[in-house]
């Protein structure tokens, strides 16, 4: 897929949980932490939000529903081309490679002195294999639709 064909807009860079802050009474969510803010294939952050927010600790399948869910909500606002429909499993992978070598380097690399977290980079390179299966790739399309 060549993503500089898609849809640019204003990418947070960091769409996980840990930067989202909801209202006490939920009426109201939004990003912080805007510092890798870019502009960019709109694709990629979505996948970011995906892999960040839709896969359970210690399982290697995203919860498809979790998925359906934010895409549901995401296509109130934005309707998604079939092109990003199409290669949204690809963008997941990108993702998941570039926060394994994150992982990786962060904790082998600049401080290696946890090992707990010394294999935690591994965990996103299996769930990565795991979207090239057939069946994964249809799931993904099916939930972006």
């Amino acid at each position: 897929h060549n993503f500089v064909l898609f849809p640019t807009a204003m990418l947070h860079g960091d769409p996980f949980l840990d930067n989202v802050v909801v209202s006490p009474n939920a009426t109201m969510a939004g990003f912080v932490d805007w510092e890798d803010a870019a502009v960019g294939p709109r694709l990629i952050d979505l996948a970011c939000a995906i892999v960040g927010c839709c896969y359970r600790t210690g399982r290697l399948v995203c919860e498809y529903e979790w998925m359906e869910a934010l895409m549901h909500g995401y296509s109130e606002r934005i309707h998604l081309e079939s092109g990003e429909v199409d290669a949204m499993a690809d963008a997941m992978q990108g993702a998941l490679l570039c926060n394994a070598f994150f992982r990786y380097r962060q904790f082998n690399v600049r401080f290696p002195n946890n090992p707990r977290m010394a294999n935690s980079h591994q965990e996103l390179v299996d769930r990565l294999l795991s979207l090239d299966a057939p069946e994964h790739r249809r799931r993904v399309s099916v939930a972006c639709r």
